[in-house]
């Protein structure tokens, strides 16, 4: 980037201490959390995708298995393999079986989950 197209910034940290930002002219600008509030606002609700959705992976040498809302991939070194999970019941067992995690902590936590939708579309 053209250093013309930069501008310099400077502010204090909460010691007083002066620090230097490098930013592009326009795009960026100090934000306050209001300014944010309808986004988390909206990101709470039934249908939202944040705190509605689960993944899990877990790697191991040449392989790994990934659980995405109701999709299981197990992936090796040369092939991925996806299943969709019919129910919550088998996301349950899923996660049970791939992740060692006991059944009651799991039920816990996907209770409070909402529609899981699909997590490609």
């Amino acid at each position: 980037m053209c250093s013309s197209h930069k501008m310099q910034t400077a502010s204090l940290d909460n010691r007083g201490a002066r620090l230097r930002h490098d930013r592009v002219r326009g795009v960026n600008r100090a934000r306050k959390i209001e300014d944010f509030s309808q986004v988390i606002a909206g990101s709470f609700s039934a249908n939202a995708t944040f705190l509605n959705s689960i993944l899990l992976a877990r790697f191991y040498p040449g392989r790994s298995v990934v659980i995405h809302n109701l999709t299981l991939i197990e992936s090796g070194r040369d092939n991925s393999k996806v299943y969709p999970l019919g129910s919550r019941d088998e996301l349950i067992g899923a996660i049970e079986q791939h992740f060692g995690l006991t059944r009651e902590i799991i039920s816990e936590a996907v209770a409070g989950l909402g529609s899981l939708q699909d997590a490609w579309n």
